[in-house]
């Protein structure tokens, strides 16, 4: 599969999720940073995808965050533009920018060239309702 097409399926289903949906979910603020052998990682895409709850099949809408040049990001949501994720677990991963497109002085997009654990949804955390201000993840460690 392509690079483009991986993207553009995340960020599909992460549009997606929750779509008519009555259940109102609950959302808890979350802000973190992405390392890589504690260097900040700019520009990297990082989602998290509410996984089923008690509430049935309806996990809720995902959430994403783009870090800035110190790694750093704050979570909202896809579809709503609402500040930060669904309280409960959820999926992680994360798509680094385009080396290439950095290269040649375009605007970086996405790809999936993180580590395994990063773009195979293996990586999991729990938002509680207070949130979180931690939710801090070094490429090379995990």
């Amino acid at each position: 599969m392509s690079q483009r097409f991986v993207t553009l399926l995340g960020l599909c289903l992460i549009a997606c999720s929750g779509c008519g949906s009555s259940v109102s979910h609950e959302f808890a603020p979350v802000t973190g940073r992405i390392t890589n052998r504690e260097k900040p990682v700019a520009n990297a895409t990082v989602f998290f995808q509410p996984m089923n709850t008690a509430i049935g099949n309806d996990a809720g809408q995902g959430s994403f965050g783009v870090t800035d040049e110190n790694g750093r990001y704050e979570l909202k949501t896809y579809r709503d533009k609402e500040a930060g994720a669904v309280v409960g677990r959820h999926r992680v991963t994360v798509n680094l920018p385009s080396s290439k497109a950095a290269d040649d002085g375009e605007s970086s997009s996405a790809t999936n060239m993180s580590p395994l654990p990063f773009r195979d949804g293996s990586l999991q955390i729990e938002v509680p309702a207070a949130g979180l201000s931690t939710a801090d993840f070094d490429l090379a460690k995990e």
